[in-house]
């Protein structure tokens, strides 16, 4: 993969964790699409910072 293509791929990536996260946080009843069956919906929430920061800031 030449350079620009990982600076491509990488800003892709990096805005779809944050709007994942943005609809998720504003939309709370699409939340149940991932979540297992009678989990507490914090459990998703568990994986914002890494998402966050790591990926989403990261990439």
């Amino acid at each position: 993969m030449n350079p620009k293509t990982k600076k491509v791929y990488f800003a892709i990536q990096g805005v779809a964790v944050l709007a994942w996260w943005t609809v998720l946080f504003f939309c709370p009843e699409i939340q149940q699409y991932f979540l297992l069956p009678d989990a507490d919906p914090l459990t998703l929430t568990a994986y914002l910072p890494a998402d966050g920061f790591l990926i989403g800031f990261g990439s």
